[in-house]
């Protein structure tokens, strides 16, 4: 009997879809990070190996969420399909990055426990970060396993902009989630923590234009925008960050990565330009 196929699209969209981008501009930033160049092959193989990581790794928060607001049974068949996608590339690549899904699969386990910890939960928040610097780690060992100081620059960045976000996120569910940094400490302070993070992100690389999309988003919290607006923008702009730092180091045109940016990150102004078929004003 075939599949429901609006079940399976309902299954596939727990991983995240709108957050693929930011993870394949991670996986592309470490090709380039490694390669100095663009090899297309290779950072094919690359970039489905982490969609395989992450896809199995986000049904592990899933599952956490089940058991506290009751959401709905997710088949062991699709975090399957994804590991064995992340198993079959690394196998291929470097079997020493099974080692690496290992530090993220902890990592993600502390870190689903937020919303059923009173005690560590608001902090666990930061075990988030850990999960895509493990992304990171799995491209660049795929091309050596001598890992050096000045890594630890894109390591820095990687986790701080990945904690910040996530912290916009909890902001985003305070009313919905229990035990989270906001929910314990309140919105103004979460902004706050974000902020210093994200700011702290900027040091580790001094191009202005690189760091544009972190200066838009500092902006914007400073200003308090809506959460849920916020974190979406947040996305955009963190894969945004990591394609001009990619494209930094393969000397390109910064200006015309920012208009792309710029152009994406405007998209979301669309609905509240004021003309009578926009629901946001009637």
């Amino acid at each position: 009997m075939l599949p429901n196929l609006f079940s399976v699209y309902e299954r596939l969209l727990l991983i995240r879809p709108y957050t693929i981008p930011s993870i394949l501009a991670l996986g592309a930033f470490a090709h380039i990070f490694m390669n100095n160049a663009i090899i297309p092959n290779l950072l094919l193989l690359d970039l489905i190996s982490l969609v395989g990581a992450w896809g199995s790794l986000i049904y592990v928060v899933e599952y956490s969420h089940k058991l506290t607001d009751g959401r709905g049974h997710t088949p062991i068949i699709y975090p399957f399909v994804f590991f064995m996608i992340f198993v079959l590339t690394a196998i291929i690549r470097q079997p020493l990055t099974l080692i690496t899904y290992i530090f993220m699969l902890v990592a993600t386990i502390i870190y689903s426990l937020k919303a059923r910890n009173a005690v560590f939960g608001p902090f666990l928040f930061i075990f988030r970060g850990l999960v895509d610097v493990g992304l990171f780690l799995t491209i660049i060992l795929f091309y050596t396993t001598n890992l050096s100081w000045n890594l630890l620059w894109p390591i820095s960045a990687i986790y701080l902009i990945s904690v910040s976000r996530n912290l916009i996120g909890d902001v985003r569910d305070m009313r919905c989630v229990e035990f989270t940094f906001p929910r314990k400490f309140g919105a103004i302070w979460s902004y706050v923590v974000s902020f210093v993070l994200l700011a702290a992100a900027t040091i580790t690389n001094q191009h202005i234009l690189v760091n544009l999309p972190l200066f838009v988003i500092l902006l914007l919290i400073l200003i308090r925008i809506q959460p849920y607006l916020l974190h979406k923008l947040f996305v955009v702009s963190t894969a945004a960050f990591f394609i001009n730092f990619s494209a930094d180091l393969l000397s390109e045109s910064l200006i015309l990565t920012n208009i792309l940016y710029l152009s994406a990150f405007f998209i979301f102004t669309y609905d509240c330009v004021p003309r009578k078929t926009n629901n946001f004003w009637q």
